[in-house]
């Protein structure tokens, strides 16, 4: 299947992993709805590049579906350690889930 075939909306697309996946024009704006289903805290992590291009988006619509949100931005490489900083944040701020923004080193982690 081509690239531009995914993302056609008439064509059948199986993703395996994550166990959710939604590609959709516009979906920052309506992410809150989706995220309340997991619960109602969440962190967000990214990189500085792609938070900014994000943030005014996701953030508003966290916010409008009453959703707690922390930050995280992600600065270095990929690594043991930088896992765990995400994940002793998460379980600080009690995160129901982990909205991975952006690509390369900072979903990697």
């Amino acid at each position: 299947m081509t690239k531009e075939n995914r993302l056609d909306p008439q064509t059948a697309y199986l993703q395996a992993a994550p166990a959710q996946y939604i590609n959709e024009k516009g979906i920052l704006k309506k992410a809150g709805a989706y995220v309340s289903e997991w619960g109602g805290r969440v962190l967000i992590s990214g990189g500085v590049r792609a938070l900014n291009a994000a943030e005014k988006d996701l953030i508003a619509s966290l916010d409008e579906n009453n959703i707690y949100w922390e930050k995280n931005i992600f600065k270095g490489e990929v690594s043991q350690s930088n896992i765990n900083i995400i994940k002793e944040k998460a379980k600080k701020m009690k995160a129901n889930l982990i909205i991975g923004v952006g690509g390369g080193k900072a979903i990697d982690n």
